[in-house]
């Protein structure tokens, strides 16, 4: 349905209300859907009508403000409504799917990501218009009509016009261009406005229909209203046309809107409403870079296309005077000169849609209105990217970009305070070398009157690159073949080449020679710490080895370009096999690795190139020579030292452990090996499912979020009591539960998730026997389910299980019956239960159980070979497929795959859970290997593997998965502040950040979120801070876990979705410093956010006042500000520690104990005066 709608409207933002509208009429007509047609036809001739009165509203609209375009738009809509043309929309993800993994991959960080197309750019390693370029092409590809087309060679400058439109930021310099395309070719038009119309579904078909927009939908469906101030839509004249693949015979139409079941107007609510329960989708313009923009410039398109299209309908006139031919057959659309709401319905026998026809008077339109002489001057600077990482001691070239070049003196460039350099004359640029550091970059416009306009700044790190600019190539050549496992086999292979040269990329040249082994290698010296992906493109055949250090002792196969039938790759075509592109490989800045690419040519064209993905998304294909460095003769057999780090020392990554989950012997029975439990296929089959229609045990209730928590005293607490202590009745402690004081009021969203909840009830030990008095209740959808009559202390517990199936939410209700006080009361044992039903952890989907006899080689013992001669054995047609279920987090998945027949007799692709591994190819007769590992982080509890057949039938004869175990914090060294920590005992680390680092995004030293999985139960955070000849200074800080996502604990930038304005229980405190209190403190607060923040007490906290302290306001839960991320002790009004305004990098707030003036830091600005900063942040896991 989203599609659809996408498929006819003008903006994406017309989507929700039309949404809104097209449930509201269903809901009012159900009963008329007969079950003779698909019940999707059905619901989109119940569309039709709402989104034909829509596109009226709109004709009308832009008719008032002679906005051409749209009118064009809407007018084809409406035809498309009548003929079904645009029905086909719905293949768009079906074409999307399709995509090469570039294109893919582009249009993902435009529409998915969002991210602004300088950033693309930046990271794609293109300009602009190359990018204005791909994406068009990008759009016409997916184009459900085939309408749209690539740009021609000839259009080099319509594409970047295009984008300007889409993002409404058309600026003055595009204007003429823009009519010039338009009056040269009408064909442009055509193109445009495709591209408009593919580029809203794009946005529909990357926002996904989820149960979450379900459920808001459903609830603004019933409550009559969408969010206060938007267009609702009222009860729609019915004006029923069909689709063309829907038939006449088998439709319907949906009976009027009952009067009662309109919505209310605009602004009102008929239930109730909150933020959350809206659907909102805004406008691309509604982005924060375009919002930017377009405050600076309207977009003059409409009056553009409305010069032309006169221009356009005068020639057209004088065509039609002069010629005699027939006029074309217009579509079968019924003009109406009055409104679509005065008019009858029409016969369903007949379906029409009715148009309002735009004015065709060329008095009605209006000329471009001229710039007006009183606009403020407008600075951009250009030519750096927001967050990205350019090389030290490469030239930048800077430009500022004047809204008008009138009376300017010069345009200056500064980093910060200091000023870089300057341009006298337009077009305003200047090329500047910057050093290794963090960089803030801005343009200052001087007129010749002395006034200044500053553009905004970008942030950025400049990067030390460390390679001296070359690789070594060598050759033999007179080699017959194609393939590269013939290289052992050559004579001189690899110590004594017939010839050497160097290369300065990595890439080799192109058409060099014919029946030639080549060796393109050296060493790598990555300029970012972080994950690498590698590419390797070639033709005849090639493969690309990697070490993790610089000799070749631990050299291994990244990726493989193999040869295709007859031939290998295109020129720079990266992505046409799966093994291509490597796995992700975290590599260490300023480190060497032995890198080497092997290529095999027999015939035809040859080349071969080597690419990368940078940690910040950047691509380089091929790698240029400033990363690499020709290897010295001999090469060294034992690593060099690592790199001195430039700032502080960095807390090294603690090596996990890694515990088997999940390991099934495919095709076999049962079997231990070395210590691991290889469970049998037909056991793996049947563990885990479970029968239908029953409750099987799902999460604790204390482990699930609440949506909403009324809590008497203080909040209520998860696993304790409401003092903090263990949950006990009548003497017997339990581990999991909640500890309330009523009244209390715990709301849970249940959507169909749980088919059931059960606990036990009761009053805590800790309570005065005398005074206590509570009823324990159950409340479903509003209307009480369960109900526990009056409990005293001494009562014991009383069991409560209620189904859920089919309720949306769920109340624990605590009520008083007494005086009140000492009303303590404890949910133990409490859990939602999941529906049965499920499948085993198991599940074949394309395969059989098949036994081999062979002896594997290398040999095994009789326990290993019994895995190794079993096997889940695919069919050479439709390939293999099986899924095992595991549990969520981060794993990582082994293969045991076996040649059990002759010398490579089977050859196939693997993919483990959409990661594509190097093709299973080339094994020796009973050979044998453990493929892996493959990194993931499962989300759905299933790992899905896949073998698509090249040559033979593939077959998998072992699975095998683990889980990483993070080791328990160890202090760096004696003088580590961890080693006289007592608190910090039974900790984990998740984040290092060297805050000398500090940017709007946070660089972290050490980022453990992907290693963790489960349940914790406290966060700690370790502040340390030193200035110049000054002992160091730090703070210890644990508290209650405020969050089970271990993702929002770090520092908490926009990006990372983290805000926190609450109290934590149980603050413990340790430093050094003697002016804060210390140990178990009691309450504290907890001020997150990226928001700026003023120092208003909203919250009510008891203590704060109205200046800067704790209890400030954040001005939006959205959008980047100055940011705060403070702790505070309640109990003594004091600030513990502080870093706030972290996007000014060096400059930041910094901060123990509070400010000198008392507060909580903010604006100290102080980040310079230290030469030691850094932050820990560690997790407790639960038990």
């Amino acid at each position: 349905m989203r599609l659809l709608l996408a498929a006819h409207v003008e903006s994406f933002s017309a989507i929700a209300p039309l949404e809104l509208g097209v449930w509201i009429s269903a809901s009012g007509c159900l009963s008329d859907f007969d079950g003779t047609q698909p019940f999707s036809e059905w619901l989109f001739a119940v569309a039709v009508a709402p989104l034909a009165e829509h596109l009226q509203l709109v004709l009308a609209r832009s008719l008032a403000v002679q906005d051409v375009a749209t009118q064009r738009l809407a007018q084809d809509s409406l035809v498309a409504l009548s003929d079904g043309s645009e029905a086909s929309v719905l293949k768009l993800a079906a074409l999307r799917e399709a995509l090469p993994e570039t294109t893919r991959a582009l249009l993902e960080a435009r529409y998915r990501d969002r991210l602004s197309l300088e950033l693309i750019a930046a990271r794609q390693g293109i300009d602009g218009p190359a990018l204005a370029n791909a994406l068009v092409a990008a759009r016409a590809r997916c184009d459900w009509r085939g309408v749209a087309k690539a740009p021609a060679a000839s259009d080099r400058d319509l594409p970047p016009i295009i984008e300007d439109l889409l993002s409404g930021i058309i600026d003055n310099a595009s204007r003429g261009l823009m009519a010039d395309y338009l009056v040269r070719d009408s064909a442009h038009v055509q193109q445009m406005a495709r591209q408009m119309r593919v580029h809203v579904a794009l946005r529909a078909v990357f926002m996904p229909f989820t149960r979450a927009h379900a459920t808001v939908l459903a609830r603004q469906a019933l409550a009559g209203s969408t969010t206060a101030g938007r267009v609702v839509v009222s009860a729609p004249v019915r004006i029923p046309v069909v689709p063309r693949a829907v038939s006449n015979d088998k439709l319907r139409t949906p009976r009027p809107l009952p009067a009662q079941s309109a919505p209310p107007s605009a602004g009102k609510s008929s239930g109730p409403s909150s933020a959350r329960a809206q659907i909102d989708y805004e406008d691309e313009s509604d982005w924060p870079e375009v919002k930017k923009k377009r405050q600076r410039r309207a977009s003059p398109l409409p009056y553009i296309i409305a010069g032309v299209l006169v221009l356009g309908g005068v020639i057209g006139l004088l065509a039609s005077n002069s010629s005699s031919a027939i006029p074309p057959k217009p579509p079968a659309v019924v003009v109406a000169t009055q409104p679509v709401a005065s008019l009858p319905t029409p016969e369903r026998k007949n379906p029409e849609v009715v148009v309002t026809p735009p004015s065709t008077e060329v008095s009605a339109l209006r000329p471009l209105p001229p710039k007006s002489v009183g606009d403020p001057l407008q600075v951009k600077l250009v030519g750096v990217v927001a967050d990205s990482h350019p090389y030290a001691g490469r030239e930048l070239v800077l430009r500022g970009v004047l809204s008008s070049d009138a009376g300017i003196a010069r345009v200056e460039y500064w980093n910060g305070d200091s000023k870089v350099g300057e341009a006298s004359t337009a077009p305003w640029t200047y090329a500047w070398t910057p050093t290794a550091g963090a960089l803030s970059l801005s343009a200052r416009a001087v007129t010749q009157g002395g006034d200044i306009t500053t553009s905004q700044a970008i942030t950025l790190t400049a990067v030390t690159t460390y390679g001296s600019g070359s690789l070594r190539r060598d050759w033999w050549t007179g080699i017959p073949g194609d393939q590269v496992k013939d290289l052992t086999k050559i004579e001189g292979f690899p110590t004594k080449p017939q010839g050497t040269a160097l290369v300065d990329q990595f890439a080799a040249p192109k058409n060099w020679g014919e029946n030639y082994v080549q060796r393109v290698w050296g060493f790598l010296i990555p300029p970012l710490d972080g994950e690498y992906l590698f590419w390797i493109a070639a033709d005849d055949e090639a493969e690309l080895w990697l070490s993790n250090d610089d000799t070749a002792q631990s050299r291994q196969r990244i990726a493989v370009s193999g040869v295709f039938p007859g031939s290998g790759t295109k020129h720079l075509e990266w992505d046409r096999q799966p093994g291509q592109r490597s796995a992700a490989i975290r590599l260490q800045a300023g480190r060497r690795y032995l890198i080497e690419a092997l290529h095999k040519e027999a015939g035809g064209d040859d080349h071969v190139e080597v690419g990368w993905r940078l940690p910040d998304g950047a691509l380089e294909r091929p790698i240029p020579g400033i990363h690499l460095s020709p290897p010295p003769d001999p090469v060294p057999t034992t690593p060099s030292p690592v790199p001195p780090p430039t700032t502080v020392a960095v807390v090294p990554p603690p090596a996990p452990t890694w515990t088997v989950v999940r390991a099934i012997n495919l095709g076999g029975d049962t079997v231990e090996v070395d210590g691991v439990r290889w469970l049998g296929q037909r056991q793996a089959e049947a563990e885990g499912a479970t029968p239908s229609n029953s409750h099987q045990p799902g999460p604790w209730v204390s482990d699930v979020p609440w949506t909403r928590a009324n809590n008497a005293d203080r909040p209520a607490r998860r696993d304790q009591s409401h003092d903090g202590r263990p949950l006990t009745i009548d003497g017997k402690v339990f581990a999991k539960g909640l500890g309330a004081h009523a009244p209390s009021d715990l709301n849970y969203v249940l959507d169909g998730q749980w088919s059931a909840f059960s606990a036990l009830v009761g009053l805590d030990d800790e309570v005065d026997g005398a005074k206590a008095e509570v009823v324990f209740q159950v409340w479903l959808d509003g209307q009480k389910a369960w109900d526990s009559g009056v409990m005293r202390k001494g009562s014991g517990t009383k069991a409560v299980a209620v189904p859920l199936a089919g309720r949306k939410e769920l109340r624990l209700v605590v009520d008083t019956s007494g005086p009140g006080d000492w009303d303590h009361a404890d949910w133990v044992n409490a859990q939602f239960m999941r529906p049965g039903g499920d499948d085993g952890m198991l599940q074949v989907k394309t395969g059989k159980r098949s036994a081999a006899s062979y002896t594997p080689k290398p040999a095994v013992d009789a326990k290993m070979r019994s895995l190794l001669t079993t096997a889940l054995s695919g069919t050479s047609k439709e390939g293999l497929e099986f899924s095992v279920r595991v549990p969520n987090g981060p794993l990582r998945v082994w293969l045991l795959i076996a040649e059990s027949g002759a010398a490579n007799s089977r050859q196939f692709e693997l993919n483990v859970d959409g990661t594509a591994l190097p093709p299973m190819n080339g094994m020796p007769a009973s050979g044998w290997q453990k493929l892996g590992p493959v990194d993931l982080v499962v989300t759905d509890e299933l790992v899905t593997v896949k073998a698509t057949p090249i040559k033979g039938t593939p077959q998998v004869m072992g699975f095998l998965a683990e889980r990483p175990e993070l080791p328990l914090t160890a202090p760096l060294s004696p003088t580590d502040p961890l080693a006289i920590i007592p608190d910090a005992v039974g900790f984990r680390q998740i984040y290092h950040a060297d805050l000398a680092k500090l940017a709007k995004e946070v660089p972290y030293e050490v980022d453990n979120t992907r290693l963790f999985s489960g349940a914790f139960t406290r966060v700690a955070y370790l502040l340390e801070l030193q200035q110049a000849d000054k002992p160091l200074r730090w703070v210890w800080t644990s508290m209650d876990a405020f969050t089970t996502d271990v993702r929002l604990i770090g520092v908490p930038t926009f990006s990372s979705g983290a805000f926190f304005q609450q109290t934590v229980a149980n603050l413990l405190v340790a430093s050094n410093d003697e002016g804060l209190p210390t140990g178990a403190v009691g309450e504290g607060v907890i001020e997150f956010w990226p928001s700026d923040y003023g120092g208003h007490n909203e919250a009510g906290i008891p203590g704060a006042t109205d200046a800067l302290d704790f209890g400030d306001k954040a001005a939006a839960k959205q959008g980047d500000g100055y940011g705060s991320m403070q702790v505070h002790n309640l109990g003594a009004k004091q600030t513990v520690w502080a870093i706030n305004h972290w996007a000014a990098g060096n400059k930041a707030d910094l901060g123990i104990g509070p400010s000198p003036s008392g507060g909580d830091w903010s604006f100290a600005n102080n980040g310079e005066g230290f030469v030691l900063k850094r932050l820990r942040v560690f997790v407790k896991p639960a038990p």
